[in-house]
This record gives C-alpha cells, structure tokens and sequence, in this order.
C-alpha cells in the first residue's frame, strides 16, 4: 500500500497521516486530507448557522448534565501536572497541539464525567477521529497510543482495558438507565490501566433539568 495519498478536495498528493482514519475504505483514510476536512465542516457551519447553534446548544447541555462539580482551567492543569501530561502535546498522536480537550470516555454515555480526570490535551484532528468512539478500541484501531502508555497494552493492562472496554459498550447499548454506584465503582476500577492514566470515582451525575 503506497504511503501517499491524494486529496479529493485539494488534489495534493500528502503522506496518510495528513487523513483522518476511516475504517471502511480500502486504505483506511478519508478521502479528504485534514485540512481539507476542516475547512469542509467550517463552511457547513457557515451555510447552516441555526443547526451549528443547535449542535452546540446540545452538546453544552450534555456537558452540564455531566459536570458533579465546578471546575476551572487550573483545576485540569494541576490533574495533567499530577498525572505528567503535557498539556501542549495531544494526548493520543503525540502532535504538538494541545489545542482542544478531549473526555477520554465520552459524556454521550453514562460513563462519561466532565471532570479533570477525565479530560486530555488533543489535537483537532483526533478529537474529531474519536467522537464519541469507545477509547480503547478507537486507539487500538488507529494505532494511536499514547506514548505514556509505552506502546500497545500487554498483559494484565491489556486485559483491564478489554474489561473497560466491554462494560462501556455494554453501557452504550443501554444509555436508557443510569449506572448504579457499585457499577461506576466496578468500571472505573478496571479503568485504571496505569498509574499514569489515573481516575477517580465520580459523583453521580446530577439529574437534568425537566422544566
């Protein structure tokens, strides 16, 4: 398979990390290079300004509902210092750009927290590949890892993460319900693949507002 692939917006030939992963196309990348991606997405929100608010509006909504409590920018800053994550540097491809946040377990699911243990430095660019993919599989999939993971997990990581891995499609299949304490407790636990990726337990969630 050659190393160079050729957008379909811009017509340059650029090396396969300049394209965003793509799991059903027959070199796994899209056919847009990144920044031609970008600008894709820039001028939908430009033409559809109301369903870019409201996708915004949602999403805003969600984070709220997922926030056990106040936090502010030095509260995350002291958790990377803590846990030696450079805030300048994405947490998965290792890009020198820490320009947006990223849950690491995303808050579409009841495993999701805002809170500073769940939040890395990422790139654009892998915020968008992630979305609201199952972590784990996602890096195994891109190949992503970070590097303070040392490489691809082994072991008795590896097994914790296949764990984590099956309780939050398990929740994902089942966003109807809130998790239990004991369940949380349970997940959260098997988390914990190292002490560089570490978690604390989550209050619950508070309920959303119904008025």
């Amino acid at each position: 398979m050659s190393d160079v692939k050729t957008c379909s917006r811009c017509r340059e030939a650029k090396p396969l990390d300049g394209f965003s992963y793509r799991a059903d196309r027959p070199d796994k990348r899209q056919a847009r290079c990144k920044p031609c991606a970008a600008a894709v997405v820039a001028e939908w929100r430009r033409q559809n300004p109301e369903q870019a608010r409201e996708q915004s509006r949602r999403r805003r909504d969600r984070v709220q509902a997922s926030t056990p409590e106040p936090f502010t920018r030095s509260d995350v800053l002291a958790s990377w210092a803590e846990n030696d994550i450079d805030p300048d540097t994405c947490f998965y491809c290792g890009a020198p750009d820490g320009s947006t946040i990223d849950h690491f377990m995303p808050i579409s699911t009841d495993l999701g927290y805002n809170m500073p243990a769940n939040l890395r430095p990422c790139c654009k660019f892998c915020q968008v590949s992630k979305g609201a993919s199952n972590p784990y599989e996602w890096i195994e999939r891109t190949g992503n890892w970070p590097a303070k993971w040392g490489g691809p997990l082994t072991g008795t990581d590896l097994r914790l993460a296949q764990v984590a891995s099956a309780m939050f499609n398990d929740a994902k299949a089942d966003q109807g319900r809130q998790l239990s304490a004991d369940e949380v407790t349970r997940l959260l636990g098997s988390i914990v693949m190292a002490p560089e990726v570490s978690y604390v337990q989550p209050a619950e969630k508070p309920a959303e507002e119904t008025s």
